[in-house]
Order: C-alpha cells, then sequence, then structure tokens
C-alpha cells in the first residue's frame, strides 16, 4: 500500500448507481472538481493541495474530502455492524 492512499477509501455516489471509491487525494481531486465551489470546498481542496505538496499526511485530507462529499450529498455513509 502506498503511502499516499487512505487507510480505507472513501465510497462517494458518481450518478445513480455508480458508486465511486475514493483511494487517495489525486482521486479525491479528480471527484471534487465536478461539485459545486462553497467555502467549505475551497478550503477541503486547500488542504488536498497541501498533502499533494507533502507539507501535511494525506490520510489528514480525507475528512475534508469526506466533509465536501457529506455536503454535496455524494458520500455513502458506512453502516455500523
Amino acid at each position: 500500500m502506498s503511502r499516499r492512499n487512505w487507510k480505507e477509501p472513501v465510497a462517494v455516489k458518481e450518478r445513480a448507481g455508480l458508486t465511486l471509491y475514493v483511494k487517495n487525494v489525486d482521486e479525491a481531486l479528480r471527484v471534487v472538481d465536478w461539485w459545486p465551489v462553497t467555502l467549505r470546498w475551497r478550503k477541503a481542496v486547500d488542504i488536498m493541495i497541501q498533502a499533494q505538496l507533502g507539507n501535511i499526511p494525506h490520510e489528514d485530507a480525507r475528512k475534508p474530502f469526506e466533509e465536501i462529499a457529506r455536503e454535496n450529498k455524494a458520500l455513502i455513509e458506512r453502516k455500523s455492524p
């Protein structure tokens, strides 16, 4: 496993019937490109870019990505057992 990959992929709805499993910051930046720009979106993208540049750990960019996915109603929530 690459150090750039997240420990667990984030499941998002790309469109009806199609689930996308985002595993790292590079994929996340491609996904957020088609979401509306908001203040939270800008902050999350800034954090993801900082992770790409190596200024922060890649795992730290996962939570902001999940927040903007939830904001855009694209996050597929994990069910607790």
